[in-house]
């Protein structure tokens, strides 16, 4: 009796030495394209995040120079200051214009002891920069999970800044 249940215990309990090699073996394809699309997606957020940051500080940057080469300054500016972005995967429109706000403010008048209507206006450089710009991905996945037909997602970036010329305040 003793050697039937040897060898019923041999045929049910069989050695599992090589049971965690293959559960690595199908757990690792899934674990691969997991982290792939996390390194992906955290790349295209850090891109994006850079961009818009970067977009900002060059329009500012703008704001304190010259109105005429908006569009150059903007180029050079990116380019000495963001080494880390292409300049051949990145399109910028700059667009620079004056424009007047008139406006009417009341003002206290002691002599009279009343308000007045006085009419004012602010003189403003207004400049707009739109950038578009190509990233490519790190790995294939960034294709499957951001369903793109290419191997590269395209990221806009917009921001305006304003600088009072002139103002045209009551002065008593």
């Amino acid at each position: 009796m003793n050697a039937v249940i040897r060898k019923l215990r041999r045929l049910l309990f069989r050695r599992e030495e090589g049971q965690s090699l293959v559960e690595f073996a199908f757990v690792f394809p899934v674990l691969l394209i997991f982290f792939s699309g996390i390194a992906d997606t955290g790349w295209v957020i850090y891109n994006y995040i850079s961009l818009a940051d970067m977009t900002d500080t060059a329009v500012h940057a703008n704001i304190k120079s010259d109105q005429g080469d908006a569009e150059r300054f903007i180029s050079l500016y990116i380019e000495k200051s963001f080494p880390e972005f292409d300049g051949s995967a990145m399109q910028l429109s700059a667009n620079t214009r004056v424009s007047w706000y008139d406006y009417y403010d009341y003002v206290w008048k002691s002599n009279k002891r009343k308000h007045w209507k006085v009419p004012m206006y602010y003189k403003v450089l207004k400049t707009t920069l739109d950038i578009t710009y190509q990233v490519d991905y790190l790995t294939p996945m960034g294709k499957l999970i951001f369903g793109d037909t290419d191997n590269c997602m395209i990221l806009n970036s917009h921001s305006s800044a304003i600088k009072v010329l002139e103002n045209d305040g009551y002065k008593p």
